[in-house]
């Protein structure tokens, strides 16, 4: 299986989307780290918990380059 090579018209497609996802994802990580160090600070017993939610949160946010 090989790797379709895009039509200029079709980069544009694909560089538009790339772009829209970076801005939100962007957006919604904003306030992630604030919010667990509240939480930990809060109930310091779902540690474990919360660290790899946030673990997974930010690789998923970061997946989209």
């Amino acid at each position: 299986m090989g790797c379709k090579i895009p039509r200029p018209n079709q980069f544009g497609n694909f560089s538009y989307a790339q772009s829209f996802v970076a801005l939100f994802s962007t957006i919604a990580t904003l306030g992630l780290d604030e919010i667990v160090v509240r939480e930990l600070v809060k109930e310091n017993s779902r540690r474990d918990l919360l660290l790899g939610t946030t673990f997974i949160l930010k690789l998923l946010g970061g997946s989209h380059y």
